[in-house]
């Protein structure tokens, strides 16, 4: 979720130098979240303990798979793009449309075109 569901002003207060009166709506807006440069490293093995994304939450309710979350969702992207390596875009990418809501942001489809890899005969080394 960007967004979550408002929450109302219980007293007249400043926050970040915006005055807010009592009675407004606030909505806490999490698209910026998790993309401070001074935090990431862009280097995926660094990352694997980050906590500045709350995504799988933190502290007593966090997650207590988000470490194999995290790498099984890194393996099955690497496993799909190796299997497709041909790849690409169907559409041109501004016409890549979200859903229109303040709550969730998602793509509305990703069309895509692909061959399959050469080598489709599963590997006898796997068990």
């Amino acid at each position: 979720m960007t967004h979550m569901p408002a929450r109302y002003a219980l007293v007249d207060t400043e926050l970040g130098g915006q005055r807010i009166i009592r009675g407004e709506p606030l909505n806490l807006g999490l698209a910026a979240a998790n993309t401070d440069p001074r935090i990431h490293t862009n280097d995926p093995e660094r990352e694997i303990g980050n906590r500045s994304h709350l995504g799988f939450s933190a502290g007593p309710h966090q997650c207590p798979a988000r470490t194999p979350a995290r790498l099984i969702a890194r393996f099955a992207v690497e496993q799909a793009l190796h299997g497709l390596p041909r790849i690409t875009l169907g559409v041109p990418a501004d016409a890549v449309t979200s859903s229109p809501s303040s709550w969730m942001r998602h793509l509305e489809s990703l069309p895509v075109t692909f061959a399959p890899a050469s080598n489709t005969a599963p590997d006898s080394s796997v068990r």
